[in-house]
């Protein structure tokens, strides 16, 4: 059992893969050129692989919960625009039909460009873990935006800051910031304080008790 995130590939990451978008989406646009149609959300193959193993980290809440039977759902749900919001015209990009296809009503302005009225509303992304039974019982819900593709962008920036409040809570091995905490702890500079997300952690504070003799105070001999 156990959390598949330090193992490779396994049925789990597999299974979240099947739900998040791949590195290019090839099909037809309007006028049968073979592009790629997806949101270009990784520029590599490694760069989704990364993206999927923090997913895995944060869903399992590194490791803590089992999600192994479970199937993995990237919804998208909108959110409607304020009471106070104001719809504006923006430039419509020429963005291919496809299953990413941008929200929004196009329509031509009056020199014949087309454009897009933002009405304020906002696509939400939020991957779900669904267990066998159909019940979710976990979720990420990272970001916004005016259409999928910019939801999904803000989605991946959402689960990386993320991953970095999870890997700050793991214990550091080796390296310059463990060794800054192996301290000796003898002497009246032995204090307990507070960090920050770690409960009470021994940090040493330097006092003038701990302070060298100034050297008009040493006895010449």
């Amino acid at each position: 059992m156990g959390n598949e995130v330090s193992t490779a590939k396994g049925p789990m990451y597999n299974r979240l893969s099947l739900a998040i978008p791949p590195v290019k989406q090839l099909g037809h646009d309007d006028k049968w050129n073979y592009v790629d149609l997806g949101p270009k959300l990784f520029a590599t193959e490694p760069d989704r692989e990364q993206f999927l193993f923090a997913l895995l980290t944060i869903l399992t809440q590194n490791g803590s919960q089992n999600l192994t039977d479970h199937d993995f759902k990237l919804l998208f749900s909108r959110r409607e625009a304020p009471a106070s919001w104001i719809p504006s015209p923006v430039p419509a990009p020429p963005t291919p039909k496809s299953s990413f296809a941008r929200f929004g009503k196009r329509s031509e302005s009056q020199d014949g460009s087309e454009q897009m009225v933002d009405d304020g509303s906002r696509v939400v992304p939020t991957l779900v873990a669904i267990s066998p039974s159909g019940v979710i019982t976990a979720k990420i819900e990272e970001g916004e935006g005016r259409d999928i593709p910019e939801a999904l962008r803000a989605f991946r920036r959402g689960v990386e800051v993320r991953l970095t409040d999870v890997l700050e809570r793991v214990g550091e091995v080796g390296g310059a910031k463990a060794k800054e905490r192996a301290v000796s702890w003898t002497g009246p500079a032995n204090v307990m304080a507070e960090t920050r997300g770690q409960g009470i952690t021994r940090v040493p504070v330097k006092r003038a008790v701990d302070e060298p003799p100034a050297y008009a105070d040493v006895k010449r001999g």
